[in-house]
């Protein structure tokens, strides 16, 4: 009788140690091969998330478009600004031309 617990303690051993092994293989594959996984799923999410797969283009575009929204928002301060110069001007024309001919007919009795 105590020859068979030692048998079975060393059964359980070995197949702890099998075990062991097996998942220390699956582990070894896995951090093998997880790169180049991870470098397809990038490559598909690339693929899917820019046009043509091209991130660069994708950027130039926002920059692009960044510029544009720049550009016009410049156009409409300079316009705001001309509009308001020169109805400044069209205004104080306007008065002066009005004093000046009030000046020229006189006092009204």
């Amino acid at each position: 009788m105590s020859t068979e617990v030692p048998d079975v303690m060393l059964t359980l051993l070995q197949t702890i140690h099998e075990d062991l092994q097996k998942v220390k293989q699956t582990l070894d594959d896995h951090i093998n091969t997880e790169p180049s996984e991870w470098a397809a799923v990038l490559e598909g999410l690339s693929k899917r998330a820019f046009p043509e797969g091209d991130p660069e283009g994708h950027r130039k575009y926002h920059e692009d478009e960044m510029k544009y929204m720049e550009a016009r928002a410049d156009f409409w301060k300079k316009m705001l600004f001309e509009v308001t110069k020169y109805g400044i001007f069209g205004v104080l024309g306007w008065l002066s031309y009005v004093a000046w001919t009030a000046f020229i007919h006189g006092p009204q009795k």
